[in-house]
């Protein structure tokens, strides 16, 4: 019976420490499913977060584009401007050389007018040359 006894602490002590165990394998297995649903959470944030990021990249590049684009029509609006600031010169020139011929044909124009407005009877001086219809301008 002592060792009945004996056997039966033996046996006791087993169980409790198996039990024991099983607790300690309990907890221990909860605190891995809950550390994999914490590590589940994160991944989902750091792919949100990831998103998030290539999102804002593709607005970044389109953002690029759009200024590069910007820069070389500013580029080519500067190239335009000095090629017609340079031209300017020569303009205002050709401007004055047209102002000067029309101020001469609007001479001429008021002589031809007076000749024609003359009285009939009066003849038209001989060094007028008629085959051009020009009257002398000396």
């Amino acid at each position: 019976s002592e060792k009945h006894h004996k056997g039966r602490a033996v046996l006791d002590t087993l169980e409790r420490a198996i039990a024991t165990d099983a607790r300690r394998l309990a907890e221990r297995s909860a605190e891995l499913r809950a550390g994999e649903e914490a590590l589940e959470l994160e991944r989902a944030r750091l792919r949100i977060t990831a998103s998030t990021a290539a999102s804002e990249e593709l607005h970044l590049k389109a953002q690029r584009a759009e200024c590069e684009d910007l820069l070389d029509k500013s580029k080519d609006l500067a190239a335009e401007e000095l090629l017609l600031r340079r031209d300017e010169f020569s303009m205002q020139e050709e401007a004055k050389a047209l102002e000067r011929q029309y101020g001469t044909m609007r001479h001429l124009l008021y002589a031809y007018a007076a000749a024609l407005l003359r009285d009939p009877a009066k003849q038209l001086p001989e060094s007028t040359d008629r085959s051009e219809g020009r009257l002398p301008m000396d």
